[in-house]
């Protein structure tokens, strides 16, 4: 892996630290904001106490400049929630506060940010069916002007919410839309949500053509994503081709194991 962002990190960490002696706060939040950035997901608990951070460093900060950092570290700690771990409530709490920022600021931001808080209440043991609802509602909110990839993005939750909710046919329908659109995916949506998007649409695509008895044709995608995670390092992608190929096997009824 590439040092050099880990060592930005760090560096940004230190001017962190150094503005927050100097009681110079909202400075302070900016580099611990940065720090946060470079971080991958593959140290979500790392990275979310610095979006932490973000947020104690501007507790009652009245300059204007504050609301949009301050809604975006609560759109990142809140999708971390699921990785780092998070109770629903402080979930609802810290998009409650964010959204009245994020509308008014960033329009990219509402839609996320409620994206996160349904991701965050299905893994505290919600129902499927109402990530669905979740998504759905998103996904009819107004998406930010010029981003036709932001529909590919929500159409990526839903895909997974419904093949989690047993429905199947229009997981697959989700699933396809998100497949050709992946390349107009922004920069700012796949930050946030710190996957591929392909691998991770793949991943679900695995599954679901289990699912639906299409076992060639999940053959063939899960050799797709095991050309294109060769050189991946998140914990979570690595599992879901683990898990792809065990669905696999399963469905075949090869029970030797995974290579």
């Amino acid at each position: 892996a590439d040092p050099a962002p880990q060592r930005r990190a760090e560096h940004a960490w230190r001017l962190a630290n150094h503005h927050e002696q100097a009681g110079h706060n909202l400075d302070a939040a900016h580099h611990a904001a940065e720090a946060a950035s470079l971080l991958t997901y593959v140290n979500a608990l790392e990275m979310s106490q610095r979006w932490r951070k973000v947020l104690t460093l501007l507790e009652g900060e009245s300059d204007p400049r504050a609301p949009p950092l301050r809604a975006l570290a609560a759109g990142r700690v809140v999708y971390l929630g699921w990785r780092a771990g998070m109770a629903p409530d402080e979930a609802r709490h810290l998009i409650a506060q964010a959204l009245d920022d994020a509308a008014q600021i960033d329009s990219r931001l509402p839609q996320l940010l409620l994206f996160a808080q349904a991701r965050v209440l299905q893994s505290s043991g919600g129902p499927a069916d109402d990530y669905v609802a979740a998504v759905r509602r998103t996904l009819a909110m107004p998406a930010p002007a010029g981003d036709p990839g932001r529909r590919v993005t929500l159409q990526l939750a839903l895909c997974q919410a419904l093949g989690w909710a047993g429905l199947l046919r229009e997981a697959l329908a989700a699933n396809d839309e998100v497949v050709a659109g992946a390349p107009q995916v922004s920069a700012f949506d796949r930050d946030f949500i710190g996957f591929d998007v392909e691998r991770w649409a793949l991943a679900l695509r695995v599954r679901l053509l289990c699912r639906s008895g299409r076992l060639r044709d999940a053959q063939t995608c899960l050799q797709r994503l095991k050309l294109l995670a060769r050189a991946e390092s998140d914990p979570v992608i690595l599992q879901m081709v683990r898990a792809g190929a065990m669905e696999l096997d399963a469905a075949t009824g090869r029970l030797d194991g995974v290579n």
